[in-house]
């Protein structure tokens, strides 16, 4: 059996710990630029945090007002999505509670990390 990547789940405030690394990241779709292949999201933590959007997946961001997605942080703090990795939550997803399952698996972070 095949031994999955780890990613860590993030919102803003944890990106500059996670520059060069693969994160998934939830957020509410707040703006697409379909020109620039962009799109700006409001984490759980109500940071903002603009992602580059792999072409095949823009209309997912297009068609539901939260998202989770897999991708890159790069030096600017922005994400590049890894193709295939975005997934849409739907409109009743609880941001807040989320958040602080975030803040709570950093405070624990031996039980959900590679070790």
């Amino acid at each position: 059996m095949a031994e999955l990547a780890y990613t860590a789940r993030v919102n803003k405030a944890l990106l500059s710990s996670h520059i060069g690394m693969n994160v998934r990241l939830v957020g509410k779709v707040t703006l697409v630029d379909s020109q620039r292949g962009t799109a700006q999201l409001e984490a759980s933590d109500k940071g903002t945090v603009f992602v580059k959007v792999n072409p095949d997946s823009l209309s997912i961001y297009t068609s539901g007002p939260i998202v989770e997605l897999v991708g890159t942080v790069n030096p600017d703090l922005s994400i590049s999505e890894l193709a295939g990795s975005v997934v849409q939550f739907g409109e009743r997803f609880n941001m807040d509670i989320y958040n602080q399952t975030i803040e709570t698996m950093q405070q624990y972070r031996y039980l959900w990390g590679p070790s």
